[in-house]
């Protein structure tokens, strides 16, 4: 291989490991990998459900990971936040963002899971149905994210009760408009 092609592999490398630091760094990739609520909030479309989950009771005793990726192992709970969020980059990305985001076929599966492993003493004594013809949500709209419509239409009533230290000016703004 000659000098020149040798040359640019390097170049091409060291451009491409500069590319995915800026990118991770600015999109703030490995906060992802926590389970922590408010990381969710680093997308301004996350905003009314982060806000609606803070005000309800879930948020005392479960986070969003507890409700929307899978529990069995640490394997399937990674592979699923890694293709969720490749999915959700990719949709904001190209400018497909719902107005009102809906979960997604595989995430409906994973949320009705985590339902039914949090509330199985429940189900059980009220003869809920779990033959999977309904979803928990169907009854439940409402819970934990309350009155959900649309990015458009942020339900200012839930204030943002902490100004995390890695948020960005535009999302305080966003959250708190009152400041």
């Amino acid at each position: 291989m000659g000098k020149l092609v040798k040359y640019l592999l390097l170049m091409t490398f060291i451009v491409n490991i500069a590319l995915i630091s800026v990118i991770s760094h600015k999109s703030k990739a490995l906060s992802y990998l926590s389970d922590q609520a408010e990381v969710c909030a680093n997308c301004h479309v996350m905003t009314d459900a982060y806000k609606s989950y803070k005000a309800s009771t879930h948020s005392l005793v479960a986070n969003c990971n507890d409700c929307h990726v899978p529990q069995e192992n640490i394997f399937k709970k990674y592979a699923f936040k890694a293709a969720d969020g490749v999915r959700h980059a990719s949709i904001f990305t190209l400018g497909l963002t719902p107005q009102s985001p809906q979960l997604s076929r595989n995430a409906e599966s994973v949320v009705q899971d985590n339902c039914e492993r949090c509330h199985a003493h429940q189900i059980s004594e009220l003869s809920h149905t779990t033959d999977g013809t309904r979803h928990c949500w169907t009854c439940h709209r409402h819970t934990p994210h309350s009155r959900l419509h649309s990015r458009g239409s942020i339900d200012y009533n839930y204030p943002l009760n902490h100004k995390p230290s890695w948020s960005a000016s535009w999302l305080s703004e966003d959250l708190n408009p009152m400041e």
